[in-house]
């Protein structure tokens, strides 16, 4: 790794930037239909979107809450918000755009808190809204990358209580509301908007095609409609294949959805620049970017100026943008078909190598967790014990100990009997659920044993797993 890196505090704003950036949104076409669905009944306060990828949701959430003028604090779930420390942790950072003073008494999530979660957030939520005046939506975004036994439904269950009458809480995923949310929607607090309902009908087809600058006569919408069912990732590489090619594409009627838009990305993909396509495969292994290091990995000087474009025309490139600067994020369904070519087509863009240098970058960037997550992928462990290592006493002293044991957990054993550090705070991680389990880890030789006191004394982490391992020591 170079020596350029961030530490985890430097980090922080980065990867809480985005995560908690409303993605912006381009050809944006008001959805009436579903505005109204979504309005609900007066006193509405939860809203479930729910559809596969592709579907439209995270448009159709950023152009209803653009119209209806709320203040939108918006969350991006990751897997890492599994463990809800995480969560909790970048959601205080979110709440700073609300109010930056107000965002400093919400209360912070500690182990303490982990046999009662429910309680933790339902205190965090009235503490988080407790001064909206004016009409404030909170948005999860990807729920469904979470497991639905992650203490975080218990959290979305607990916060769906706290919020105001004149504020909302909505959430997109994959899923439905699970069955403990049954309760709000019989009383009419909360609404569902499913895969059927985002469907687009015929005439919002119309609009879309209009929006996108690419109008169709009555005949070439009636097909359009039938070979896509409305399904809102078909429509755009569909109206995008007929700019190209001045036709609408052939699609089998039994095609599966995914089938279709690699066969329709395929089609365009073809169309684009050599330069163009090798910069995508190449880029395709970032979760999401800056342009700085997009143009780093790919080595295209004018990788910003593609990433713009592609942001600006809609093709499955999300743009985040604020103060902070800008990162660029793929769709899904679109990385998937990258890095699916580039195995076929350039296998060195997604080699182990490749890997390993954007996990570099994006670490140099500030975005930790994205980077663990590739070097986890390649199996590059001796890489994930230096960036644990590293970063490990911030990340237990934020509460974070169910992310960093995760980390810990995949190592080989001789990585972490290797690094005081490392075995200190998977001891230290084990604790809270098992004092039991943290002695055991503790009991070494005496030579390592010194180490290990060392390292509790120098950075005092965790009382708690200190007094363990002295009780074993006796």
């Amino acid at each position: 790794m170079s020596q350029g890196r961030c530490t985890l505090a430097q980090a922080q704003p980065q990867t809480a930037f985005a995560k908690t950036t409303r993605p912006a949104v381009s050809a944006i076409m008001p959805r009436e239909r579903l505005f109204a669905r979504l309005d609900g009944q007066p006193g509405r306060t939860v809203a479930w979107v729910s559809g596969p990828p592709g579907a439209g949701k995270t448009s159709l959430v950023a152009s209803y809450l653009e119209a209806r003028r709320y203040k939108i604090l918006w969350y991006q779930i990751d897997a890492d918000d599994a463990d809800v420390a995480t969560f909790f942790h970048f959601l205080g950072h979110a709440a700073r755009k609300l109010d930056a003073a107000h965002s400093r008494e919400l209360p912070a999530f500690g182990a303490q808190y982990a046999d009662d979660v429910a309680a933790f957030a339902r205190r965090f939520f009235r503490a988080l809204f407790a001064r909206a005046q004016v009409a404030v939506a909170l948005v999860l975004d990807n729920v469904h990358r979470v497991a639905p036994e992650s203490p975080l439904h218990t959290v979305l269950e607990a916060a769906a209580s706290q919020i105001p009458r004149h504020c909302c809480l909505i959430v997109t995923s994959r899923a439905e509301a699970p069955p403990s949310l049954a309760r709000l929607r019989v009383t009419g607090d909360m609404v569902c908007v499913g895969a059927d309902s985002l469907h687009f009908e015929p005439g919002e087809l119309a609009q879309l095609a209009q929006v996108r600058g690419h109008p169709l006569p009555g005949e070439a919408l009636r097909q359009l409609h039938a070979r896509t069912q409305g399904w809102a990732a078909a429509i755009v590489l569909m109206l995008e294949h007929a700019k190209l090619a001045g036709r609408i594409a052939e699609v089998p009627d039994d095609a599966p959805p995914k089938a279709i838009f690699d066969y329709l990305a395929g089609e365009i993909f073809h169309r684009f620049e050599p330069k163009a396509r090798e910069f995508l495969l190449r880029i395709a292994c970032l979760p999401r970017m800056s342009a700085a290091v997009a143009e780093q990995l790919s080595a295209e000087p004018k990788a910003a100026r593609l990433l713009v474009n592609l942001a600006a025309n809609d093709y499955f490139v999300t743009e985040v943008r604020s103060d902070e600067g800008r990162l660029y994020q793929l769709h899904p369904l679109l990385r998937d078909f990258l890095r699916n070519r580039a195995a076929d087509e350039l296998p060195e863009a997604v080699s182990p190598a490749a890997l390993k240098r954007a996990a570099e970058l994006l670490r140099d960037a500030g975005q930790t967790e994205d980077a663990a997550s590739l070097l986890i992928e390649c199996a590059s462990w001796p890489e994930v014990a230096a960036l644990a290592a590293e970063h490990s006493r911030a990340m237990l002293a934020q509460g974070r100990s169910e992310t960093l044991g995760r980390w810990l957990d995949l190592l080989p054993a001789q990585l972490v009997e290797a690094d005081a550090r490392l075995l200190f705070a998977q001891a230290a991680c084990r604790h809270g659920a098992s004092r039991r389990h943290a002695r055991e880890r503790l009991r070494r030789p005496r030579g390592l044993d010194r180490r290990i006191r060392r390292s509790c004394a120098a950075r005092r982490l965790d009382r708690g797993a200190c007094a363990a391992h002295r009780d074993e020591r006796r």
